[in-house]
């Protein structure tokens, strides 16, 4: 079977048919002319993963299962509790809704205090809303994603979805070996110092991001400006500090 049936056979995209074989979880053959060929068994390896995707279940979780590497009761287990967790804060957000419907008002005359003093109580009570520390973590994602592709000519966000959050650790990891030996070598100063940095620049850049992100709410063009502003200027210190860490280590060695 060509893709193109499975993907009206199965009703998902051929980016997502493509994104499973990518991560490991099934290999369907290729013909002569390289075209791959989708058997039987490949049409149900992709049933389950629709189903487990669909109940839950993260990419990772399905690989480790078919590899016997996560027992398949813990996975259940693991994917149950997101769920259950999910619907809690849902049922806040869900009761609260329904109550501003009921009033029927515009967005400027709706009693926000009133409301205020609900969630705040009913947050210590235990009931649990929409995680709103969410909206901040994706925009300093974003503004990472932009450096990077304009520094790096790489496209992390991609790379991020396809292989979750170790390539992220992993580019860390790297950036503080780098500058870990760069004090070593260039400022003849102990590895750890160095190694350490970059986890106090990204406290800093959170530091400066915050800001940002609340201006944002009420002034977005602003924001938007600022942001492009400061991506430049990161742009070009990651790309500084990475130029003379290089030419540091490559002066050491000839000398």
């Amino acid at each position: 079977m060509k893709i193109k049936e499975l993907e009206n056979l199965l009703s998902i995209s051929r980016s997502n048919i493509r994104f499973y074989e990518k991560q490991g979880l099934f290999s369907p053959e290729r013909k002569d002319n390289n075209y791959r060929e989708y058997t039987e068994q490949d049409i149900e390896v992709l049933k389950k993963i629709i189903v487990f995707r669909k109940m839950g279940f993260t990419v990772e979780e399905i690989k480790l299962i078919q590899n016997d590497e996560l027992p398949f009761t813990e996975a259940i287990a693991n994917a149950q509790q997101r769920i259950e967790d999910e619907i809690e804060q849902l049922n806040g957000s869900l009761k609260l809704i329904k109550q501003v419907a009921q009033e029927n008002s515009s967005f400027n005359e709706i009693d926000i205090n009133e409301h205020w003093r609900t969630i705040s109580e009913s947050e210590k009570s235990g009931e649990k809303f929409v995680d709103i520390c969410k909206d901040f973590l994706d925009l300093e994602l974003n503004l990472f994603d932009y450096m990077w592709k304009y520094a790096f000519f790489h496209d992390f966000k991609k790379s991020r979805a396809k292989h979750g959050t170790a390539n992220a650790c992993g580019i860390l990891l790297l950036l503080c070996i780098l500058r870990g030996i760069g004090r070593v070598l260039i400022w003849k100063e102990s590895f750890w110092s160095g190694f350490l940095y970059p986890f106090a620049v990204a406290l800093g850049a959170t530091i400066i991001v915050l800001p940002l992100f609340l201006l944002n709410k009420k002034f977005p063009k602003v924001a938007s400006v600022i942001a492009t502003i400061l991506l430049g200027l990161i742009i070009l210190l990651f790309v500084g500090i990475f130029l003379f860490i290089l030419y540091g280590i490559i002066n050491s060695i000839i000398s």
